[in-house]
């Protein structure tokens, strides 16, 4: 079995809106019904789980039901951070998820994941353990201090990560749990968890259009995208 947990807790402070961005109106649409239809519409995918506030369940089931998507087989509570999010899921799943199953854990606001990427993660965390989307670092990067330039830092092995992650059920379970019992609450992302049990994620490529939606502007950029594929 394949699992794509969906994150969707968040609020998005930066979108500067009284709506949780993954529920803002994209050209008619909540923008989460996006990223729910890349794994509804990918064969790969046998399960979707949604993290969300418990406030937001009865809007996550209209979506559901207003665009039939048959998927979609389990919502949980969010938790207080992402990290505690995902392992809410995770944790939800021990009954149903087996130790090889292949779990992906994705950004709600990320609602442009493309079919190969999940493909290649998939294959690569079925070969690794562990997978993550990554691009490479074009621009520029240096440290500042007090706004002033302090350091030049080579970007030729820089990676930015995205979402979706695939790993192995009880591989990030695992790391989860020892996170917990550790009280260490500030990992950003799923991968970051694997240095607790000495395991490194395989990079995939990913692509520029599989942004994470953060801003204002960054919602019309979506709306543009959305328009070219629909011509």
């Amino acid at each position: 079995m394949t699992y794509a947990i969906i994150l969707a807790a968040g609020f998005g402070k930066r979108m500067k809106n009284t709506t949780p961005k993954q529920f803002i109106n994209v050209l008619g649409k909540p923008l989460i019904y996006y990223t729910i239809y890349a794994f509804e519409t990918n064969h790969e995918i046998d399960e979707i789980v949604i993290v969300t506030s418990k406030k937001y369940f009865t809007t996550i089931y209209q979506i559901i039901d207003e665009f039939s998507f048959k998927k979609v087989q389990l919502l949980v509570e969010g938790g207080k951070s992402r990290q505690m999010s995902s392992h809410n899921a995770l944790e939800a799943l021990k009954d149903f998820a087996s130790q090889d199953d292949i779990v992906l854990i994705h950004d709600a606001a990320r609602p442009l994941v493309a079919p190969d990427n999940i493909h290649n993660l998939i294959a690569m965390a079925k070969k690794h353990s562990c997978a993550t989307l990554g691009i490479k670092v074009v621009d520029t990067i240096v440290k500042i201090k007090n706004h002033r330039f302090k350091e030049n830092i080579i970007r030729d092995d820089l990676i930015q990560i995205q979402t979706p992650q695939a790993f192995k059920f009880k591989i990030i379970l695992r790391a989860h749990e020892i996170a917990k019992k550790r009280d260490l609450v500030s990992f950003t992302d799923d991968a970051q968890l694997m240095q607790l049990i000495n395991k490194r994620c395989y990079i995939v490529d990913g692509n520029k259009t599989n942004f994470k939606v953060t801003t204002p502007g960054d919602l019309i950029l979506l709306e543009a995208l959305l328009r070219s594929d629909q011509k």
